[in-house]
């Protein structure tokens, strides 16, 4: 199956355990990966059903036209979903990771010993053939050339958009049942009064803090989305240059992408340390009053793990610093050390030595290293957001 289905399986899968209510949060994702690696599985499986061919046909435009429909439709979903559904996401497409090391250890002409094939695929399917429900998905006809069987994923992949949109309707009209209230008496009328105007001064201040959490996030976000720009435009320029035998010039492009990466990466940690401050405090605010259950089944559901929450926030919120970034350090490393430098002798092994060590140096900021915290952060102060104490230096 192509990349739109195999994702918008995984947010239908998401959706549906998060509809069920399974708890603890950590047993829902627990399964929510797990069935979204199996659905890719099986949908591969019915792939022999539908347009699927083995090898790219660049010259057949019909094939150009609908993978860059396909591209378009990856893009859109992942953008759409992301915020809420990235477990779901990332699972449902996790196997195609195969795709990614064996094309790019075909382009950069170099092998990883254990991953000359499609290792994940090999053992989700050996998984599923020994399912005697799965196994019969072999014996299915193979229509991989046919244009035809496009409508058959395309009706496919509509019958799983229209079950997640009534999915989502069922919840909204949950909510807004929770929403309406009878007309109060006048007594419960006085009662409800007094405890507003106890209540005032937390109501007045959790605009501030939120509209403080949403601006570091914003400054977060706009350094995430150039990073992102300049390092595709890097990795695009590294293919052409390839791909024309320049290949001299990488390991220029491999410093400016380090560079990139530490300083970027360092800024987008920094705030996202400072929307962790506002959201605790959001979170100690609410905490007792009567919005407190809303809070619950928005976007702060960690609220009810307490310090555990706000640990599991400050690691896999930040997944962009500590998943994103250390893996494009990891591939410029890689180029920096595997293509020559023609500079004289010494000075190249000085340079990947030196390169090496500002990466895996920005790789202990972003990972809480104290001594470097405290040499990057403010030198009046911090707030220590992981204990939700203030510290002097």
């Amino acid at each position: 199956m192509q990349a739109p289905t195999h994702l918008v399986t995984g947010v239908l899968i998401q959706k549906a355990l998060e509809k069920k209510k399974v708890q603890p949060f950590p047993l829902q994702y627990l399964l929510v990966a797990f069935l979204a690696v199996i659905s890719h599985g099986i949908l591969d499986r019915l792939a022999r059903f539908t347009y699927h061919p083995s090898v790219p046909l660049t010259g057949d435009w019909f094939w150009i036209s609908y993978h860059s429909i396909v591209a378009f439709l990856t893009i859109f979903i992942f953008v759409k979903y992301w915020k809420r559904y990235k477990i779901g996401l990332i699972f449902s497409v996790l196997p195609d990771f195969d795709w990614v090391v064996i094309n790019a250890s075909s382009l950069f002409s170099f092998q990883i010993p254990f991953w000359k094939e499609p290792i994940l695929h090999k053992f989700l399917f050996s998984f599923l053939d020994f399912l005697p429900p799965f196994g019969f998905l072999n014996t299915l006809p193979d229509w991989t050339l046919e244009r035809k069987a496009v409508i058959l994923e395309l009706a496919l992949f509509i019958t799983l958009i229209t079950i997640i949109y009534v999915l989502g309707k069922g919840k909204m009209n949950v909510d807004k049942e929770k929403i309406e209230k009878p007309a109060l008496t006048v007594q419960e009328g006085e009662d409800t009064k007094s405890n507003n105007e106890k209540n005032s001064n937390w109501i007045n201040i959790l605009p501030i803090y939120q509209a403080c959490m949403n601006q570091e996030q914003s400054i977060r976000t706009s350094y995430q989305s150039l990073l992102t720009a300049l390092e595709v435009g890097l990795f695009a320029l590294a293919i052409g240059l390839y791909e024309l035998e320049l290949g001299d010039y990488f390991w220029l492009l491999a410093m400016l992408g380090i560079f990139l990466c530490l300083g970027f990466g360092i800024a987008c940690e920094y705030y996202a340390r400072n929307a962790d401050i506002w959201r605790i405090r959001v979170v100690k605010l609410v905490s007792g009053t009567e919005v407190e259950d809303a809070f619950r089944e928005g976007k702060y559901r960690w609220i009810p793990l307490g310090k555990v929450g706000f640990k599991a926030e400050s690691s896999v919120g930040h997944w962009f610093e500590r998943i994103l970034i250390p893996i494009m350090l990891g591939v410029w490393l890689s180029v920096l050390w595997y293509f020559p430098i023609r500079l004289p002798i010494f000075i190249p092994t000085v340079v990947r030595v030196i390169f090496t060590i500002m990466t895996f140096s920005g790789m202990l900021y972003v990972f809480h290293c104290p001594l470097l915290d405290r040499l990057i952060e403010s030198k009046a102060g911090y707030y220590d957001y992981r204990r939700g104490k203030s510290k002097s230096k």
